[in-house]
């Protein structure tokens, strides 16, 4: 049972392109486990390209909603991955979802610190605040194209989306 929320948002929609279908709940149940699966990972990578782009010093506090929506987006991919990746009947998916959960447990404390935490399921929550406040050095370390969490991550979802391909 999934002990996170998904917020509904452009940006969330954005990166779930060509699987809008596996974003509500309802669509999600009735879903084949491999098919939530690639749909989660490729998100998760769009996502992470996403906070890879972005640029926290060129952004106003006009703009802040849109920032945080986008690091809200990853969040839902990453809770989505973790939820269906833990269920699926592929042990090389399984394998890979355990090699995510513990990327982020040993990232947990330098990721707490910029807004980030994971609890003891593995999922991941945000401090709205924290991460609207960072600044742009310190988002680049923890999340953006500076990150190693990011491009680690990054080349973990890439593997889960080839091995859904492959049990296809």
């Amino acid at each position: 049972m999934a002990t996170f929320s998904v917020t509904n948002n452009l940006a969330l929609h954005q990166i779930y392109t060509g699987y809008t279908g596996m974003i509500n709940s309802a669509d999600r149940k009735a879903a084949v486990s491999s098919r939530l699966s690639q749909a989660d990972s490729t998100a998760l990578h769009r996502g992470l390209q996403t906070l890879s782009r972005m640029d926290k010093d060129d952004i106003s506090d006009k703009q802040q909603g849109t920032y945080f929506d986008r690091v809200r987006a990853f969040s839902d991919a990453y809770n989505n991955t973790i939820e269906s990746g833990s269920s699926s009947q592929n042990a090389s998916i399984a394998k890979l979802t355990k090699k995510i959960k513990d990327l982020s447990s040993h990232y947990a404390s330098e990721l707490k610190g910029c807004g980030v935490s994971f609890d003891d399921s593995g999922y991941m929550h945000l401090n709205e605040s924290t991460i609207k406040g960072l600044t742009g050095k310190k988002y680049r370390e923890a999340l953006g194209s500076d990150s190693e969490y990011n491009k680690q991550l990054k080349a973990l979802a890439k593997q889960i989306t080839k091995h859904v391909d492959l049990a296809l």
